[in-house]
């Protein structure tokens, strides 16, 4: 990982659902189908510090953040992150980040790409360090899904049975990370930059 200060990488992946009974456009997201969205941190060993699942489709990354209990979290100080340290070759004291998308806010703790085009030649480099960085959780996202095919198709079971599916998916995909199964290599599974 070349971001240094990185304690971990945020993104949400919207799981489709069959359309739960009375729930007009709740679950009804951007994408034309009905999802409940799974709020996602992880680190660079392909591991979930966080999830929060059940946010209703309609509701994009940006708010689901701010209303879970890593959000809040945050933004109090709560969590006892390390203090900041100085980044490789400089003097410059930097603190720990959370790195999201162009979806997420920027905080102090939470890094997202600069937006716009032609872009300085600093800011483009920084972009770029910063969507390798973000491919962790992409990629952790798709072992997932990929190993447990529950997240590549429409649920069908109620919202609870749903919560608890997707919970222990979570769980069994870092157990297998921990016992270091040799037939489960996140390393391998994942997306790489040539560089």
């Amino acid at each position: 990982m070349q971001f240094p200060n990185c304690l971990g990488c945020l993104d949400g992946k919207h799981c489709v659902l069959k359309k739960p009974n009375k729930s007009g456009a709740l679950y009804h997201n951007y994408k034309g189908t009905f999802s409940v969205v799974l709020l996602a941190l992880c680190d660079a060993r392909y591991r979930f510090l966080f999830i929060d699942f059940g946010s209703y489709g309609h509701n994009n990354d940006a708010g689901i953040y701010d209303s879970s209990a890593l959000g809040a979290a945050l933004e109090m100080g709560a969590l006892n992150l390390p203090p900041p340290s100085t980044l490789p070759g400089t003097d410059l004291l930097t603190p720990y980040v959370v790195v999201g998308d162009g979806a997420f806010p920027l905080k102090p703790y939470l890094m997202k790409p600069f937006s716009g085009q032609n872009l300085l030649t600093e800011k483009d480099v920084f972009n770029y360090r910063l969507s390798c960085c973000h491919r962790l959780i992409e990629n952790t996202l798709g072992i997932c899904s990929r190993m447990w095919r529950i997240l590549l198709k429409p649920i069908e079971t109620s919202i609870k049975s749903a919560d608890a599916s997707i919970k222990a998916v979570c769980a069994l995909h870092n157990f297998l990370i921990a016992e270091e199964n040799t037939d489960f290599s996140p390393a391998r599974m994942a997306d790489r930059n040539e560089e």
